[in-house]
């Protein structure tokens, strides 16, 4: 018979708390980006820079919870602040060009963000993995 899972600490729950915080952050970024990407050419420069100030605001939220990670959690906090940093100068860029070359860095902004969310679900799955170690 398994042993029932051992309480999270309430460290382990604020930490826990803080990563969903930032995975439905860069999930909303995500939203955004192919909100932006499906306008096309029509994509206008508030809905480009509301794109940049979500991907700053949740690369930023991302590196405060990565301060308390460890381990394979660390790892995937940081390459998602990598890639929100690069979501954050590549709509930048957008803003500078026109048509395919703008399309061009909005495309390479939004597969970013995309993976972006999946390295903070990971770092989420590493957090349980851990908690799930410490009770055994």
């Amino acid at each position: 018979m398994a042993e029932p899972a051992k309480k999270m600490t309430e460290a382990d729950a604020k930490l826990h708390e803080a990563l969903d915080q930032v995975r439905s952050a860069t999930q909303q970024l995500h939203k955004s980006m192919m909100e932006a990407v499906g306008a096309h050419a029509t994509a206008t420069k508030s809905q480009v820079e509301g794109v940049i100030q979500k991907a700053k605001s949740t690369a930023d939220a991302a590196a405060a919870a990565l301060r308390s990670q460890h381990g394979e959690a660390k790892t995937h906090l940081t390459a998602a602040v990598e890639k929100l940093h690069a979501v954050e100068k590549q709509a930048s860029e957008s803003l500078k060009q026109s048509g395919q070359a703008a399309r061009a860095a909005l495309d390479k902004a939004l597969v970013d963000a995309r993976a972006a969310v999946g390295d903070v679900s990971e770092a989420l799955a590493a957090l349980r993995g851990h908690g799930a170690k410490k009770s055994a």
